[in-house]
């Protein structure tokens, strides 16, 4: 289950100082695919092998997120990788030198990457209603309980 964060070097560059995270990261899972094959899942639909490629839409970088998917649909034949597209990201503290990542991801933005990953042809796999971009699951990062 790997993620596909970044397509384009600029932003991989400004936010994870990783430039050359899409081209590394597009080798790794060509080669995770290659290794397990086309993914099957059982009768419930659980998976028993393959790949689910996971990417989370950054706020105001939809461009980003099509090139992600622009590199599932492009890379690997219809049937053969799951996709998830989340939209939970959520503003964390300390981000003052990144002001568009002070926001969630609007309604828009994601209806449109939904659309434009359907009309890419992914239709295997996940994408999220923004009502899973909470708060819930983020620690406290005060250190309790850490020795």
């Amino acid at each position: 289950m790997p993620d596909y964060k970044y397509s384009d070097p600029a932003l991989a560059g400004r936010y994870s100082a990783a430039a050359d995270y899409p081209s590394v990261a597009a080798e790794a899972i060509r080669e995770m695919v290659r290794q397990t094959g086309p993914y099957r899942l059982d009768e419930e639909g659980l998976l028993l092998s393959g790949v689910l490629i996971r990417h989370l839409i950054l706020p105001g970088e939809t461009e980003n997120s099509m090139g992600a998917i622009d590199f599932v649909a492009d890379s690997f034949p219809r049937r053969s990788v799951l996709f998830s597209l989340m939209s939970q990201y959520t503003p964390m503290p300390g981000l003052g030198r990144f002001p568009s990542l002070q926001r969630r991801v609007d309604a828009e933005e994601n209806a449109h990457l939904i659309r434009y990953m359907h009309a890419c042809g992914i239709t295997d796999g996940y994408w999220q209603e923004l009502s899973s971009a909470t708060e819930d699951e983020i620690p406290a990062f005060d250190g309790a309980g850490v020795e």
